[in-house]
């Protein structure tokens, strides 16, 4: 054993030499700066400081010294949200992060409280008491994992596409993440661990294969090194809580009061009975027992507080569960009081808020008594006990007497063995009043909440029937909205019945007509853009010698043309006028353009069928058409010639 420091504060405890604690206080700057802030380190029990070091610096040093506590005054001054306290802690883990103060409690405050002096303006000296603190067990552990570990076995490369070896690549890969998913189900299997599985199958194995295990990774005995490989990527990581929780360094209990906001989502918020919040979690579909379990790790609650009025059912099982007080406010409290109560407070959603400002509210029925117990009760004597005692029931003057028995006692445990049967008894007899007492208190609490509930009941028959009334008038509102609603749906699905019918009606006529020697098949572009050519050439293919028709030719150019020519189409129906430049692709690549309104047409989404006979007169035509363009063309060649040859003779 050894001191922690070496002057005579009278308030440093001894600590195991084998414990390391590093405690951090911020420099300069801020985590939410655009600048990296800069760190003040405190290591005991070396007594070593580090002052002004990097984030990066200070993450290098404490995974150096590997401390079992990390000690703050503020988990904040870390990081700015529970993501990146996350990855920090990642970090520095094994070590335990500790927050030293409680919400609304300053660092001068709670060192003053254990007779401890430091400079406010040296962080390094706040860094050392920070790191004294947590030695003593001041302060409360900041749990950020739930003891579950995510076990993810992934392909460690893609299968490439094409490449008549494809299939065998894929199925090597595949079947060797099955093969490594199976090993460590057997490892989990063998050391008794509990775990779900989700698997995603593929082609000749798994394509990936998920563990989710009920232990910390610490106590997994599985090593990514010997199953890992080119074909395989394992990754182990342990499951992250919803939202940050404290539980109190020291095993002590302190006396709580609790809020709760009870629903899918339930909250539940401890304040001890300085008003400081120790403690925040919610979680969604929690039980009975969940609940109490969460409370009995925060401490000892005296107080189990709701926000709203009625008090929900949950509340008042908790409450028989701890033997405690039920606060029920006068009227639910509205959001903006909420807000006002808990904006000092960090949540992390409405359940939270809601729960903090329950307890609070209650806290602050109960403040002035608190403080008056505080300034009656003696040093020595444990005032948070007393506050306890009196919201039981019991008077602050009976608990001061039963306290001024037990030091008589003590005094005359130290005269005679007869004195001290005479005190035991006194105390004894004064504990049987003090039930007596407590037991009267419940009695009356309990005709009182028997008178309310009468009263309440009276109140709600006297509000029934207008409620009635009401409901009645919101049902039919809301039906006659259904109604309408209902109305627009049957129109909307007759015109759907409708268009399908002629849909119908059109598919039949083109089986019909598919089976008949008369008319060709085509394939439909209903815009014709580049993005639509690749899209029927890659869903139906575009063959050489096929006809194409286009519905709504405007906005296609040369390049969708092209494609189409490149593929040797036969022919081309259109829909209106295609572009001068798309014309002139078909035009050079020999392909006929055919207007859609000279031949007998059926279309049926992306397919249709012309009237064959028409089409090879119009295709015809269309050749014939563009003999005449080219003979013409050779014709003004040889004019132009000639002209040109007259024209240097004369010169």
């Amino acid at each position: 054993m050894q001191k922690i420091c070496g002057k005579n504060c009278g308030v440093c405890e001894e600590v195991k030499a084998e414990e390391k604690i590093v405690g951090i206080d911020i420099f300069w700057g801020s985590p939410s700066s655009k600048k990296s802030p800069k760190y003040s380190l405190y290591s005991l029990p070396e007594g070593r400081v580090y002052e002004g070091v990097s984030r990066r610096k200070m993450i290098r040093i404490v995974n150096q010294l590997s401390p079992q506590i990390i000690a703050v005054d503020n988990i904040y001054e870390l990081a700015t949200d529970r993501e990146r306290l996350i990855s920090l802690v990642k970090k520095l883990q094994p070590s335990e992060l500790v927050q030293v103060t409680s919400q609304g409690e300053s660092l001068h405050n709670l060192a003053k409280r254990f007779g401890i002096s430091f400079n406010r303006n040296i962080p390094s000296e706040e860094a050392k008491v920070c790191a004294i603190l947590a030695s003593m067990g001041i302060g409360h552990r900041v749990v950020l994992f739930e003891d579950k570990t995510k076990i993810e076995v992934r392909r460690g490369r893609r299968p490439g596409r094409g490449g008549w070896s494809e299939n065998r690549f894929r199925r090597k890969i595949h079947g060797n993440v099955k093969r490594v998913s199976e090993i460590i189900e057997e490892i989990l299997r063998k050391n008794g661990f509990k775990y779900e599985k989700e698997v995603r199958e593929g082609y000749g194995g798994y394509i990936s294969c998920v563990f989710l295990v009920e232990a910390p990774p610490s106590e997994i005995p599985i090593s990514r090194s010997n199953l890992e490989s080119g074909d395989v990527k394992i990754k182990i990581s342990q499951v992250e809580k919803e939202s940050i929780e404290f539980k109190p360094l020291s095993d002590g209990k302190e006396y709580l009061i609790v809020g709760i906001d009870p629903g899918t989502t339930t909250a539940i918020a401890a304040l001890n009975l300085r008003g400081e919040l120790i403690g925040l979690y919610s979680s969604r579909e929690m039980s009975i027992s969940d609940i109490v379990n969460v409370i009995r790790n925060f401490g000892k609650p005296v107080i189990v507080a709701s926000d709203v009025t009625p008090v929900p059912n949950t509340l008042k099982k908790v409450k028989s569960a701890f033997n405690a007080i039920l606060y029920e406010p006068k009227e639910s409290l509205s959001v903006q009081t909420k807000m006002e109560l808990t904006k000092d407070f960090p949540h992390s959603n409405a359940h939270e808020r809601d729960a903090i400002a329950a307890a609070l509210s209650a806290f602050k029925l109960y403040k002035n008594k608190f403080e008056q117990i505080e300034r009656k009760v003696p040093i020595g004597m444990n005032a948070d006990e007393v506050k306890a005692m009196v919201l039981k029931g019991v008077r602050i003057s009976d608990v001061m007497t039963l306290k001024e028995e037990e030091e008589k006692s003590a005094e005359v445990l130290q005269t005679s063995d007869e004195a001290l049967r005479k005190s035991y008894s006194s105390l004894v007899a004064k504990y049987k009043q003090l039930e007596e007492k407590l037991i009267l208190f419940e009695e009356t609490i309990e005709q009182k909440e028997k008178r309310i509930k009468q009263l309440e009941e009276e109140l709600q028959r006297v509000k029934s029937e207008e409620y009635r009334k009401l409901k009645a008038e919101r049902e039919i509102s809301i039906r006659d909205r259904e109604i309408s609603r209902l109305r627009r749906d049957i129109i909307r699905l007759k015109e759907i019945i409708e268009e399908k019918d002629r849909e119908i009606e059109e598919l039949k006529k083109l089986i019909s007509m598919k089976f008949s020697d008369s008319f060709v098949p085509m394939k439909v572009i209903q815009s014709f853009t580049k993005e639509n050519v690749q899209k029927i050439h890659g869903s139906y293919g575009i063959k050489r010698g096929e006809i194409i028709y286009i519905r709504n030719p405007g906005g296609g150019g040369r390049n969708a043309a092209r494609i189409l020519a490149e593929q040797e189409v036969h022919a081309i129906i259109v829909e209106g006028t295609l572009s001068h430049q798309a014309e002139k692709v078909f035009e050079d690549a020999g392909i006929p353009v055919i207007l859609a309104e000279d031949l007998e047409v059926h279309v049926f989404g992306d397919f249709g069928l012309v009237l064959k006979k028409e089409l090879e007169k119009k295709i015809l035509t269309w050749k014939s058409e563009q003999e005449k363009k080219k003979e013409k063309k050779i014709i003004e060649i040889i004019e132009e010639y000639r002209r040109s040859r007259k024209s240097l003779e004369g010169s």
